[in-house]
């Protein structure tokens, strides 16, 4: 379960003074399940703010996940607790040494197909990406269009992405296979995640609901003194 959840948490995060930031806002609505059976703890509205080197997603339940590709930090904030976890990139890459190889080992595959479908008015080519990830296959459906080009921003930021988490594999091929996306100048609408591990089977169902360019402060990407940190368990674990 903890594999998944990791898993879906990665493909499913000032004053007036202070500088904005150029980026991306995303709106996407997501339908997760296990076994057929909805998991209201990752389904709902999902909105997530791009910089060229910032990331700040929110779940439908108020979760909060800041990666700083600036820094090689990743937050996971709850403001039901008012607590936050702290992750850099060099922690990250120390806890996956005493993974297992076949864990750590990850093989992508990615099929550009001629099957098109209208979603949300928009026409898509469908791409499918199939990755083996921590001893499990997990294959995504990437329903992708040309209505919409890809800010460049968002390349960017997924250039930026396979830089820092070189290191981790399962974060690199994530972003990586959005990567191929983009470069060929579409943007993906629906994305649909499948995986099935000891009889457990996962889908992720995400939609674009809307994209709209916009300017950020830089607090969107910080942690308010509100917060207090809390320790974690490991790489993907909870906090204790």
């Amino acid at each position: 379960m903890k594999r998944i959840l990791i898993l879906l948490t990665i493909v499913f995060i000032v004053t007036a003074a202070q500088l904005s930031l150029a980026g991306v806002k995303i709106v996407q609505e997501a339908v997760s399940t296990i076994n057929g059976k909805e998991q209201e703890q990752s389904s709902g509205e999902i909105t997530a703010y791009y910089t060229e080197d910032k990331l700040r997603m929110e779940d439908a339940q108020g979760k909060i996940t800041i990666i700083r590709l600036d820094t090689g930090t990743m937050w996971a904030l709850d403001p039901e607790s008012m607590t936050y976890t702290e992750q850099t990139v060099e922690q990250m890459t120390e806890q996956m040494k005493g993974m297992p190889e076949n864990m750590m080992n990850i093989e992508m595959e990615v099929e550009k197909t001629d099957e098109t479908e209208t979603i949300n008015d928009y026409k898509c080519k469908k791409v499918i990406v199939k990755m083996k990830i921590m001893g499990m296959t997990v294959t995504m459906d990437v329903w992708a269009t040309t209505d919409i080009k890809p800010d460049p921003i968002l390349i960017k930021f997924s250039d930026k992405a396979n830089e820092v988490f070189e290191s981790i594999p399962m974060l690199k091929s994530t972003f990586g296979a959005f990567k191929e996306v983009f470069e060929d100048n579409t943007f993906p609408i629906k994305t649909v995640t499948k995986s099935n591990m000891f009889g457990m089977k996962t889908e992720n169902v995400s939609t674009v609901t809307s994209v709209t360019t916009e300017d950020f402060d830089d607090d969107l990407f910080e942690v308010s003194d509100d917060y207090k940190k809390k320790a974690m368990r490991g790489f993907g674990g909870g906090m204790k």
